[in-house]
């Protein structure tokens, strides 16, 4: 009686609010995978305006970007023994990014790999306007009846046309990059990034046009972005939907892990939810939600291959298309086409 009594607390929780949904950060890999069989890597400095500087951002991407035993993926040459480098054979930027010259420096730093670039345009412009408004050129009352007597309401009987000065600010920026085998002088990577980004401010706004080094901001991190995602692997959050009903748990006790197990999972404890949904599955093998959630708990828990097997056994449960099982089953299909692509 207590069993089923609780059961019926959940179900009106659960019935009532939003379908529950956990947040799970899978790991992609880059998309030029080939790139990380050169683990040995040398950045030189971009040419360009602020070539060097955007170079230096490039290192500190990958610096950053580690594994899960938190090892960086790639061992970089370090930034100060490339400056030696570059300046002893008195190079400028500009010819850096040429293919032998940069597989000659890749020897002499015992890189595998050379990245070399250029910052092909970086600019900041302003574009000054006017944009027309209207205000009220004159009034007149209207009177109507109030419980003291009469209320005054003045109307606009006519608008008179005005001009505020406005500025657009817009910062755009190109970048070229290559890696090149220092082994076969090989381009194993090329990608040409452009963005901008608009900022629009009036005199009557009621805030600035944003600033030049905001702009820019923007624009560098999502050229580094793209960047990134082309040669290390990324994380990307996705939000998976749990499954709430308890159809076909026949046993009691199951039923009651099965609710307990949502009831953690919306408290951020999926470790513990994924406990009492596999100890509810020794019992109940039958059940869609359950096998389904456990499904949901390998894919958290980044064993995609172990969770396709939940999912594809859920869907074998079913008489009809499930909607949350159908787009489950897609999504891991194309993580582990990703993960273990060559």
């Amino acid at each position: 009686m207590k069993i089923s009594t609780l059961i019926l607390i959940f179900i009106i929780i659960y019935g009532c609010a939003g379908p529950t949904k956990i947040n799970v950060a899978v790991t992609l890999n880059p998309r030029n995978p080939e790139v990380m069989s050169y683990r040995r890597l040398a950045v030189l400095p971009y040419s360009g305006r602020f070539g060097r500087e955007f170079a230096s951002k490039v290192e500190a991407m990958i610096i950053a970007q580690k594994d899960s035993s938190g090892n960086p993926y790639y061992s970089l040459v370090e930034r100060a023994e490339v400056a030696r480098i570059v300046d002893e054979m008195k190079f400028s930027t500009s010819y850096l990014v040429d293919q032998n010259t940069a597989v000659e420096i890749g020897k002499l730093l015992g890189a595998r790999a050379i990245m070399v670039g250029s910052v092909n345009s970086f600019s900041v412009q302003d574009n000054p306007y006017q944009e027309k408004r209207v205000r009220c050129g004159q009034y007149q009352n209207n009177y109507i009846k109030g419980p003291y007597g009469p209320i005054t309401i003045p109307v606009c009987i006519r608008w008179d046309p005005y001009y505020v000065n406005c500025v657009e600010r817009t910062a755009n920026m190109s970048v070229s990059s290559k890696i090149i085998s220092v082994e076969t002088g090989s381009i194993i990577y090329s990608s040409d990034y452009s963005d901008s980004e608009k900022s629009v401010a009036c005199s009557d706004s009621g805030y600035a046009v944003k600033s030049s080094s905001e702009l820019e901001y923007v624009v560098q991190n999502r050229i580094l972005n793209n960047i990134k995602m082309d040669i290390l692997p990324y994380k990307v959050d996705l939000s998976i939907v749990l499954k709430e009903d308890d159809d076909n748990i026949k046993n009691s006790k199951s039923r009651e892990k099965f609710y307990s197990g949502l009831e953690f999972a919306k408290s951020n404890r999926l470790d513990r939810a994924c406990e009492l949904w596999k100890e509810a599955y020794e019992t109940d093998k039958e059940s869609v939600s359950l096998t389904y959630n456990l499904g949901v708990c390998s894919e958290a828990f980044g064993d995609p291959l172990l969770a396709q097997e939940y999912y594809k056994k859920a869907d074998k449960l079913i008489s009809k298309p499930d909607k949350i099982i159908n787009d489950a089953l897609f999504r891991i299909s194309n993580i582990i086409k990703n993960k273990y692509k060559n």
